[in-house]
């Protein structure tokens, strides 16, 4: 699991391709950098969706375990730790799609912006 999550904050710290759609000015997009940039962010949405569909399955089984008729599973704290730090990935995932999304909007933009100016 931690390996996922680690690969997850590696993309999220290295935000080079959010970055470049934001400071990419119009006049110098081209077809070619930004097909390239949102098919680098569509990989990273698409990993991100993958860790998310990680974290979900593993939060099912912590579910079925505090659930359990095992008493000492359904007072274990660790348990319940967990249940918190992977419902927090979950919806800390909706938030980075969301990111993504509106980078790749960006970049699209710039490229409809440029279009538009040239005609």
């Amino acid at each position: 699991m931690k390996r996922y999550l680690s690969n997850v904050t590696d993309h999220r710290t290295n935000s080079r391709q959010n970055n470049q759609a934001m400071i990419v000015k119009p006049e110098n997009a081209d077809a070619k950098s930004s097909f390239l940039r949102v098919q680098n962010l569509r990989n990273m949405n698409d990993f991100a969706l993958f860790a998310k569909a990680c974290c979900q399955c593993s939060l099912t089984v912590v579910n079925s375990l505090l659930s359990s008729a095992v008493t000492p599973l359904q007072h274990n704290g660790d348990l319940v730790v967990q249940k918190t730090t992977l419902r927090g990935y979950v919806e800390s995932s909706d938030v980075l799609e969301s990111r993504i999304r509106n980078a790749i909007d960006l970049v699209r933009g710039e490229v409809e912006h440029f279009s538009a100016k040239s005609d």
